[in-house]
C-alpha cells in the first residue's frame, strides 16, 4: 500500500495526466508530456531544471529537457536521489513523423538505468489539428509482476483551445485490472489560459478521482501568477481518504528564459500528506 501511495503522488506531481494524447499546449511551455504519444507531434527546443521540498511530496531535484530535429522529438527527464523511489529515475521520450500525419511513438524509464524498467511503443496520427493515438506500455518489474498498459485518445492540437480524452487499461496479473478515464483542456483567453484536468479510476473495491484546475494571469506580457486547486478522493474497500490542495506561481517569461516559483497548501487527514511544499522551476528556450 504504500508503494502505491508513494507512486500516485509522483505521478500527480509530474503536470498530473495532462499531455498523453496532445503535445503540451499551454504558454508555461516547459510542463512535460506524460507520454511518448504527446511527444510524437511535440516541436520544443528547451532544457530546465526543477526542485521541490516540503510536507506534501518531499524533496526532489530534476533535470529536463526537449529537443526536435526534422522528423525527430525528444523529451527526457531525470530525477536525482528521487524521495519516493531511493534512487535517481530516468524517462526518455521519443517520436518518429515518417509522414506529415503519422508518427511512431516510443518510449522508456528506468529507476537507476535497469530497475524496474518500462517501455512504450505506439502510433499517433494528425489531421486538421484532430489527434488519435494509442500506446502499449510493457511494465518490468523487479519484486512484483509484470503488467501492461493500454492508452487510447483523441484531442485537438490549437493555440487557442487544446483538448484531450482518453482510456488508460492497466492488465496486472495478480489483482483486478484497472481502468482509467481522462479529460483534460488549455484555453486562451485575451491574457488568461485556463487549465482544467480531470481522471477516474476504477476496478473491484477502488475508486479514485482525481481533479485540477488552474489559470494563468499574464501581468504587463513578462510577468504571470498562477492561482490553482486541485483534489484526490480515493476509496479502497470501506475505507476513503481525500486531500485538497490550493497552489499558487509566480513567473517570468521573456528573453527565452521561463522561471516559476510556486507554493502548495494541501489539507488532509492523512498527516503525511498534509502542510506546505515549496518549488521552483527554470528553462530556456532555443
Amino acid at each position: 500500500m504504500k508503494k502505491s501511495w508513494t507512486l500516485l503522488a509522483a505521478f500527480i506531481y509530474s503536470s498530473a495526466f495532462a499531455n498523453t494524447i496532445v503535445p503540451e499546449a499551454s504558454r508555461d511551455g516547459k510542463t512535460l508530456n506524460r507520454s511518448a504519444l504527446a511527444v510524437a507531434f511535440d516541436k520544443r527546443n528547451f532544457v530546465g531544471a526543477q526542485a521541490y521540498d516540503g510536507d506534501y511530496l518531499g524533496e526532489n531535484v530534476q533535470l529536463f529537457g526537449g529537443a526536435y530535429v526534422d522528423e525527430f522529438s525528444f523529451e527526457a527527464k531525470v530525477d536525482f536521489d528521487d524521495v519516493f523511489f531511493d534512487n535517481d529515475f530516468y524517462d526518455v521520450k521519443a517520436g518518429y513523423r515518417f509522414s506529415e500525419k503519422m508518427a511512431l511513438a516510443i518510449g522508456a524509464s528506468a529507476s537507476d538505468f535497469i530497475d524496474d524498467p518500462s517501455v512504450e511503443v505506439g502510433l499517433s496520427t494528425i489531421s486538421k489539428n484532430l489527434i488519435i493515438a494509442g500506446s502499449l506500455t510493457a511494465n518490468f518489474r523487479d519484486n512484483a509482476d509484470d503488467n501492461f498498459t493500454l492508452t487510447a485518445g483523441l484531442g485537438q492540437d490549437d493555440e487557442e483551445l487544446s483538448w484531450e480524452a482518453g482510456i488508460r487499461y492497466d492488465l496486472n496479473d495478480n489483482e483486478d485490472d484497472l481502468l482509467s478515464i481522462f479529460a483534460g483542456t488549455t484555453k486562451v483567453v485575451n491574457n488568461v489560459e485556463l487549465d482544467g484536468d480531470i481522471e477516474i479510476k476504477t476496478r473491484d473495491e477502488f475508486t479514485e478521482l482525481y481533479v485540477n484546475f488552474d489559470a494563468e494571469l499574464l501581468i504587463q506580457k513578462e510577468f504571470y501568477v498562477t492561482p490553482g486547486v486541485f483534489f484526490n478522493y480515493r476509496e479502497v474497500g470501506n475505507n476513503d481518504d481525500d486531500y485538497l490542495g490550493i497552489s499558487g506561481d509566480f513567473g517570468y517569461r521573456a528573453n527565452q528564459i521561463d522561471a516559476t516559483a510556486g507554493l502548495d497548501y494541501v489539507i488532509s487527514d492523512n498527516d503525511r500528506r498534509d502542510g506546505l511544499q515549496w518549488r521552483i522551476n527554470a528553462a530556456y528556450f532555443f
